[in-house]
């Protein structure tokens, strides 16, 4: 009898135990040890990634909504009269407010004649008295809708631009001073135009009395380039100081800044410190110290404004008495009575 031999064949075995491992049952062990373990890896990962878009839209929007709090225009006040004609001042207001995405809210200042605190020692009896406040009442009303009319008239020709009309008929106020300080600036027109009757009553209140910013709009129509320069009247003054602040959102927005010093006056350490913290805002920020040689100060900076078309003139009001700057000539009566360019002006 022969006996048969079995060589047995290298790595047979490893083959085998490969084979074995890859078949139907091993195949489902090892989905159930990796699946859990790989759900688990997914999920922690989808988590970070959850996680870190989270706080990178948090910090968008917190930074947004700080800047969007500080640093922003949201109201423009516009007073709108049915004597005069405010085109070229409305214009100004509704280029602004597109601009800064604001809204325009017309307004009418009168006063409420009908009260009865003039009539108290005219001698009249209570019916005369009546027909009287009856009477002014009337008026009261049709002139605050005759200024509406005039106001919606100028919106329909800016319909991108949000606009409202504050009715104060009704109300116990209607002084300019009142609403001024629900809106971010007022806009009013230089006295150098033809309605400088009703500018200049509202320039002397808010200019002398509010704590608010006013734009004087020019005698003219609006750049397309407006704000794209800013420039800065420095005086060391508090007024000044206090429009800067005033104009911060348009001094960010701007893609130039030139702050202006004119004469002896300008402190060159002042005048450095105000341009080491503006160029925290703006982009580009110089300097130019001029030298009256017996010009005007008003003159020279509406010049240095208008060089560049769309700049605006930002500086303090009335850095002197009122009655001084109107007796002997001052910077903020001559650029009221003068100016050609957009200003922004604070007490």
């Amino acid at each position: 009898m022969t006996k048969s031999t079995v060589t047995a064949q290298p790595g047979a075995n490893t083959s085998r135990w490969v084979s074995g491992l890859s078949g139907p049952y091993y195949k489902h062990k090892l989905r159930e040890w990796v699946a859990p373990k790989l759900h688990v890896t997914i999920e922690i990962a989808l988590l970070f990634v959850l996680v870190a878009f989270a706080m990178e839209w948090l910090t968008i929007e917190q930074t947004g909504s700080q800047e969007t709090r500080t640093m922003s225009i949201k109201r423009i006040l516009l007073p709108v009269s049915k004597q005069y004609d405010i085109a070229k001042v409305a214009g100004f207001a509704f280029a602004l407010a597109g601009q800064h995405r604001a809204e325009v809210q017309g307004f009418y200042p009168q006063r409420h004649e009908w009260s009865d605190d003039w009539l108290d020692n005219w001698g009249l009896s209570e019916g005369e008295i009546a027909a009287l406040e009856e009477k002014a009442k009337k008026n009261a009303f049709e002139t605050e809708r005759l200024a509406r009319e005039v106001f919606e008239a100028q919106a329909k020709c800016h319909q991108k631009v949000k606009a409202s009309f504050l009715s104060t008929f009704d109300r116990s106020t209607n002084s300019l001073l009142d609403y001024a300080v629900f809106a971010d600036l007022t806009v009013l027109g230089a006295t150098a135009i033809s309605e400088s009757r009703f500018w200049q009553y509202l320039l002397n209140q808010m200019l002398t009395q509010s704590t608010r910013p006013v734009f004087v709009a020019p005698p003219r129509p609006v750049d397309k380039d407006l704000g794209n320069r800013i420039v800065i009247a420095w005086n060391q003054s508090p007024a000044a100081s206090r429009a800067i602040a005033a104009a911060m959102p348009l001094i960010e927005k701007a893609s130039h800044v030139v702050i202006v010093s004119v004469g002896s006056k300008g402190d060159r350490h002042s005048v450095d410190g105000l341009h080491n913290f503006v160029s925290l805002h703006a982009r580009d920020v110089d300097i130019a110290i001029i030298d009256p040689k017996g010009r005007k100060t008003g003159h020279m900076l509406i010049d240095k404004t208008a060089e560049i078309a769309g700049s605006i003139l930002v500086m303090g009001a009335y850095s002197h008495r009122r009655w001084r700057e109107q007796v002997f000539g001052g910077v903020t009566e001559y650029v009221l009575n003068n100016t050609d360019v957009p200003a922004l002006m604070m007490h």
